[in-house]
């Protein structure tokens, strides 16, 4: 994990404190999981280098958008109090962010987050400076704009069995490989997890719909791996007039939370364009050998 280091320190006698902020290029979409330090924390220590005795601090935060736009701000008077003191102490971002004591700049974000929301994918910054908890006078200039990444991700392409494939109907009582590509860019924090659905189509429906309304006659949760073994164990050789050979599958990619991966259309719920598979007999019938016969 690449993380991106920046130093803000104080010339000003009053100004007694320096800040590290150490972040990572690609944090947790997710700001409530911030207090985890694979995406980043903050060092407060002494400008001088003389150990500092306990004091109470409060912190300033600011998130802007690319285009500079504030869309979460922690006023320094609703900030808790963090306690510093010897020649260093960590904390996690988290502490610096204080989700529940900050604003949002508009009543999606809040919204979103209260619920468990997460970031757009896109280009940030952050800044943070330290003010004295007891007097309200700064201890430290702004840090300078610290950019992140929030990633925008590809869905998988679903790749065997190929769309429109007819397999022996004698695999409905084996075994059936399903593949699929992975999620592009690999997530930062962890594996993804595929989600693969399969579906029968009834008769008088179309795969899409089936797909939609019927509920999967398989549905499997599968960390981090791009293939799925299934056993249907599916009879299909006896005719039956309220049955199809026809199915339809797909990959829903979730994230860290356990999420739909965001996409630009919010309807496609992190799945990929699903394929169509059916089972056919390929065993030749007694006329079709007679007739392959007569041609030669």
């Amino acid at each position: 994990m690449a993380l991106l280091f920046l130093i803000a320190c104080t010339n000003a006698p009053a100004q007694l404190l320096r800040v590290t902020l150490a972040v990572s290029s690609r944090p947790s979409a997710y700001l409530s999981e911030w207090y985890r330090p694979q995406n980043g924390t903050v060092v407060i220590t002494s400008a001088n280098g003389v150990p500092s005795e306990r004091s109470d601090i409060r912190v300033e935060t600011e998130i802007m958008s690319s285009d500079g736009r504030i869309i979460y701000k922690l006023p320094y008077l609703q900030s808790e109090l963090l306690q510093a003191a010897g020649n260093a102490v960590t904390f996690p971002l988290s502490s610096i962010l204080q989700l529940q004591k900050g604003q949002f700049s508009d009543a999606r974000l809040t919204n979103s987050f209260s619920n468990g929301g997460r970031l757009d994918a896109g280009q940030y910054s952050i800044r943070v400076r330290l003010w004295d908890g007891a007097t309200e006078k700064a201890l430290s200039e702004w840090t300078a704009e610290k950019v992140f990444l929030i990633s925008s991700y590809q869905l998988p392409q679903l790749m065997q069995p190929a769309d429109g494939k007819e397999l022996d109907v004698h695999q409905a009582n084996s075994a059936i490989i399903f593949r699929w590509t992975p999620m592009t860019p690999a997530p930062a924090q962890g594996l993804a997890t595929y989600r693969i659905q399969i579906c029968q189509v009834l008769p008088g429906h179309t795969p899409m719909q089936s797909l939609r309304s019927t509920p999967p006659i398989e549905d499997r949760l599968i960390k981090g791996a791009t293939q799925y073994i299934w056993q249907p164990r599916l009879n299909v050789t006896t005719p039956d007039p309220v049955v199809t050979s026809q199915f339809i599958w797909t990959v829903q990619t979730l994230d860290e939370m356990d999420m739909p991966v965001p996409t630009a259309d919010p309807s496609v719920e992190g799945r990929s364009q699903p394929y169509v598979f059916s089972f056919v007999s390929k065993t030749p019938t007694p006329d079709s050998i007679a007739v392959t016969i007569n041609k030669r």
